[in-house]
C-alpha cells in the first residue's frame, strides 16, 4: 500500500507507526524520526530589555528560527538575522552595536546593543524572507 499526503508537525524521535487492515496482522515500524524542516519564520526568545539610554541593553535579543510546524531548527548555524529600529518614541536617537547575528543551533543572539536615548523602541528582526 502507498500512503500519500501524510504529515506530522512536531519534530520527535523514537516514534513508531502501526499499520492495520481488517483481517490482517498489524505491522509496527519503530525508530521513526521526524526532523525539523527548513526555517520559515522567526520568533523572539528573549526581547531586548532592561536598558538605560546610552548603556548596553541588560537583556540582549535572542531570535529562534522555526519551521512551518513551529519546531526549532536547531541544525541551522548559518542564517544571519538582521535587527532594525522601526519606531521610537524619541526621534534622533542612534542604535549601536552589531545589528546582525548568525544563528548557532537555530538561535541568533545579539550582543553589545545599546540605544543612546531614553525612549521606547520598536524593533524588527528579519532574514531574507523570514520575519
Amino acid at each position: 500500500a502507498t500512503f500519500a499526503g501524510l504529515s506530522y508537525s512536531a519534530a520527535l524521535s523514537g516514534l513508531s507507526l502501526t499499520f492495520t487492515s481488517s483481517g490482517l496482522t498489524p505491522v509496527v515500524q519503530t525508530g521513526f524520526y521526524v526532523t525539523p524542516g527548513p526555517a520559515t519564520t522567526l520568533a523572539v526568545l528573549a526581547p531586548a530589555a532592561a536598558a538605560f539610554g546610552g548603556t548596553l541593553f541588560g537583556t540582549q535579543p535572542a531570535i529562534a528560527l522555526l519551521d512551518a510546524g513551529g519546531n526549532s531548527v536547531k541544525d541551522d548555524g548559518s542564517t544571519v538575522v538582521t535587527l532594525s529600529v522601526i519606531a521610537t518614541s524619541v526621534p534622533g536617537g542612534s542604535l549601536s552595536g552589531s545589528t546582525t547575528a548568525t544563528a548557532v543551533s537555530g538561535v541568533a543572539t545579539f550582543a553589545s546593543l545599546e540605544y543612546d536615548k531614553a525612549c521606547t523602541l520598536h524593533l524588527s528582526f528579519s532574514s531574507g524572507s523570514l520575519q
